[in-house]
């Protein structure tokens, strides 16, 4: 005769209930912080950088709550002036090339040495601000560029921007001043993007 087991019946390895307990529902957040988080894309389409540097954006708007974590006027002057100085280092590298072949630099060589300038400065900003939401003076300041969605730069957008950072550049910089007023400039507004500091 079988006994009868008094304690709680136990139940055989693999007839364990398939049923989870209902997870805890997720705080919801605020439409404040959505909108200040910038939009995450699938992890396959994202960059382990692009991931790092999201992150660090969403930590800056959780700390500081209702403030927009938009790069100053005088850290764009800083960015503008380190790759200014970086252009001018390599025209000033090209034109010593030149004077080292035995040819001499004057004012007749003054506009292809314009067409170059144009040439590396469309190159260098274009390229690095697409692939990596930033120039090297942009990294140096500890800024990116994001579109207003917070999505990566698309080429068109980062076109326009060399566009307005060349006609801030002609108008000896007083299109920065437009950044007083929201917190964007001249190359924010026409390439419909934001320059956020890290």
């Amino acid at each position: 005769m079988k006994k009868k087991s008094t304690g709680p019946e136990e139940l055989p390895l693999f007839d364990l209930p398939l049923r989870e307990s209902p997870a805890e529902p997720r705080p919801q957040r605020s439409a404040a912080a959505k909108a200040r988080a910038p939009e995450r894309r699938p992890a396959a389409a994202v960059s382990l950088d692009e991931q790092l540097q999201l992150s660090e954006l969403e930590e800056i708007a959780a700390a500081e709550p209702g403030v927009a974590a938009k790069a100053t006027i005088g850290d764009r002057f800083f960015a503008g002036l380190a790759d200014l100085l970086l252009h001018g280092l390599v025209v000033g590298l090209a034109s010593l090339a030149v004077l080292l072949i035995g040819h001499p630099v004057g004012w007749r060589e003054l506009p292809p040495f314009l067409v170059f300038g144009l040439l590396f400065s469309f190159l260098y900003s274009v390229f690095s601000l697409a692939f990596w939401g930033q120039t090297p003076g942009m990294a140096w300041a500890g800024h990116l560029a994001r579109s207003v969605t917070g999505e990566p730069l698309t080429f068109g957008q980062t076109m326009l921007r060399w566009l307005g950072g060349l006609l801030t550049l002609a108008l000896a910089g007083l299109p920065l001043l437009l950044a007083l007023a929201g917190g964007r400039s001249l190359s924010d507004r026409i390439s419909d993007s934001k320059t956020l500091q890290l």
